[in-house]
């Protein structure tokens, strides 16, 4: 069975949601961590160490969104021009 074009553009959309969505539990957890470390009055110093896995995970994150959704632009502009679906929005 062949992949289609358009089986592709799907593809890497869906893969540009779930990469949207990691980043956004990325993000949650980043603030959740830097909220702790204020409560806790931890030096700045301190709460940057404490926060860096997270905050790395953002980062990390952010370049996958930034990778799927070039992918998902490119399988769009793959598709023949008359078999283009008509988006509103990439998600």
């Amino acid at each position: 069975m062949s992949t289609t074009p358009l089986d592709t553009f799907e593809q890497a959309r869906t893969k540009l949601r779930a990469s949207r969505e990691r980043l956004r539990l990325d993000r949650q957890t980043f603030n959740s961590y830097k909220r702790q470390a204020q409560r806790a009055n931890l030096p700045v110093d301190q709460q940057q160490q404490y926060c860096a896995q997270a905050l790395a995970s953002v980062t990390t994150s952010i370049a996958a969104v930034t990778q799927a959704r070039t992918d998902a632009e490119a399988a769009y502009e793959a598709i023949p021009e008359a078999e283009r679906p008509v988006l509103d929005y990439w998600d």
